[in-house]
């Protein structure tokens, strides 16, 4: 009876292992990863499983999407808006997970302006900051790490809001309340942060206090006026808290080496008559620097500005918008109706190779250009 009684346990025991690993291996059969969210427009009905990879772009007219690359430029994903987001502005990754976007107020839906952020490489969004009191439009965007950034927008009766998080963008504190003028959608060409309290910014618009380069050492809670006498600023880069470069559109080129106590100005040899829309420094070496121009044209030089040399691109014009500058890459985006990527992989003044973009379904680039390094790529687009 005994024996019996055992054999009974064993066998039910062998069962019950038999059923546990066919139910299991059953589980994993039927276990499909996908977009489980039937407002994505790429839901996928059989996935049981959701991978993050959820893409919320509508196709509509100025709805915005990131083109992400993370093998320097070889290939692309293109990454959307869980959220309504259009118009952007600039942008700011500090690794392959953190991006940083601010946006502005358009005639199509968005009525504020927004500062977005994604935690995950931009599979997911969140809303951490509306402008629901300035004029609507964010202008500059920076983050230094993971945690401390600067932010800049339009804001009332000449005076911008200038925004410090230190926390990533969860608090957004705003610094400035002094009347220092200055709006418009390019404001981000005549303002630059070098860290979370020093930075430079060239007053524009209608204000008595226009026309006026000023600096603060922190966040904005204050501003003093340089020496810079300069007029028509185009844009300004600096490399460190002393040493700057100031392009006018009347053609000059400013440069500093003392944090805007005295200036330098030179005529250099543009091709015609043409100014710089923005300007990259060389991570270790201030006197390499490369500027897009308004002429269509990419220039080097290789002594602070005091000569510089035209760029051998194409023979059509480049997008003047924005350059990046990685560890060992400078990278422009094309203007004609293809707008591929021009990269220099070698910091030499030739060797450029061009990369398309896949750029189908009625889709245009910004023209905004910002990486870790020289693999992780990121480019911000819209549909036309």
């Amino acid at each position: 009876m005994f024996q019996q009684i055992v054999k009974i346990f064993i066998i039910v025991i062998i069962f019950c292992f038999s059923s546990c690993k066919l139910f299991d291996d059953n589980s994993k059969t039927k276990e499909i990863l996908g977009c489980v969210d039937e407002s994505a427009y790429n839901y996928n009905p059989d996935a049981t499983q959701d991978d993050g990879s959820c893409d919320y772009c509508t196709g509509n007219s100025t709805s915005s999407f990131l083109l992400i690359s993370k093998d320097g430029g070889i290939t692309w994903d293109r990454k959307c808006f869980n959220i309504p987001a259009s118009n952007i502005i600039d942008i700011s990754i500090v690794d392959s997970n953190n991006i940083w976007v601010c946006t502005a107020a358009t005639f199509s839906g968005q009525t504020d302006a927004q500062i977005l952020h994604s935690n995950n490489g931009g599979y997911t969004w969140t809303e951490q900051y509306v402008d629901m009191e300035g004029d609507k439009f964010f202008n500059y965007i920076e983050f230094f790490d993971e945690l401390n950034g600067i932010a800049m927008g339009d804001g009332k009766n000449d005076i911008p809001i200038f925004l410090k998080t230190t926390d990533g963008g969860i608090n957004w504190i705003n610094t400035t309340t002094q009347n220092i003028g200055g709006y418009s959608g390019d404001t981000w060409r005549r303002l630059d942060f070098l860290d979370n309290n020093n930075g430079y910014f060239y007053s524009s618009g209608y204000s008595n206090n226009s026309g006026n380069l000023y600096k603060t050492t922190n966040s904005g809670v204050g501003w003093t006026p340089t020496n810079f006498d300069g007029n028509n600023v185009g844009v300004l880069k600096f490399y460190d808290s002393d040493i700057g470069l100031i392009s006018s559109f009347n053609n000059d080129l400013h440069s500093t080496q003392d944090g805007g106590n005295t200036w330098t100005t030179t005529n250099p040899n543009w091709d015609g008559n043409s100014w710089a829309f923005d300007i990259g420094f060389h991570p270790t070496n201030p006197n390499k620097v490369w500027l897009s121009a308004g002429d269509g044209n990419l220039y080097y030089s290789e002594d602070f500005c005091t000569t510089i040399k035209k760029q051998e691109l194409s023979s059509e014009a480049i997008k003047i918008w924005n350059i990046y500058i990685g560890e060992s890459t400078v990278w422009t985006a094309g203007y004609w109706t293809n707008q591929p990527l021009f990269v220099n992989r070698d910091f030499s003044q030739t060797k450029w190779d061009s990369i398309l973009l896949p750029l189908d379904d009625n889709k245009s680039i910004e023209g905004i250009i910002d990486g870790v390094g020289d693999n992780i790529i990121v480019i911000p687009g819209h549909y036309n």
